[in-house]
């Protein structure tokens, strides 16, 4: 017999997985804004709280942030000594990194990025939670 699944089966299983990236997103997202030396490249982005997912309406589950006083490269390269894989850069957007008053004339450095997916669990956030929280300065 066919295991052809049906459209409803697939669209459950898509809503499930962006609820899922949302909860994390809106926990990481919310942590990070209570940090006064976290500048979140986010438009129009009001921490207030609700980590339910509902603050992340319409989005990819991608964060992306500075810190006033760390470069980005030391961030990734503490958080992968300790097993979490993150990314710095421009990501081939230089000119919108130095349109943001929270990046200085140094795009190479650009911002920390975070990348989510449906297999990340709650573990994991907490995991990046400790391990960004553990760095000297932070």
């Amino acid at each position: 017999k066919d295991s052809v699944l049906s459209n409803d089966a697939v669209e459950e299983a898509y809503r499930r997985i962006e609820l899922c990236e949302k909860n994390f997103v809106s926990n990481i997202l919310c942590w990070l804004a209570s940090n006064p030396k976290v500048n979140i490249l986010e438009e129009n982005f009001v921490p207030d709280n609700r980590q339910d997912g509902s603050i992340c309406a319409n989005r990819l589950p991608i964060i992306s942030f500075a810190h006033e006083a760390l470069k980005s490269s030391v961030v990734v390269a503490h958080c992968k000594d300790r097993g979490v894989i993150l990314r710095h850069g421009s990501f081939l957007s230089p000119r919108v990194l130095k349109s943001c008053a929270t990046i200085e004339d140094d795009c190479d450095e650009g911002v920390v990025r975070v990348s989510l997916v449906h297999y990340n669990t709650f573990d994991d956030i907490q995991k990046l939670k400790c391990v960004l929280g553990s760095i000297v300065g932070w």
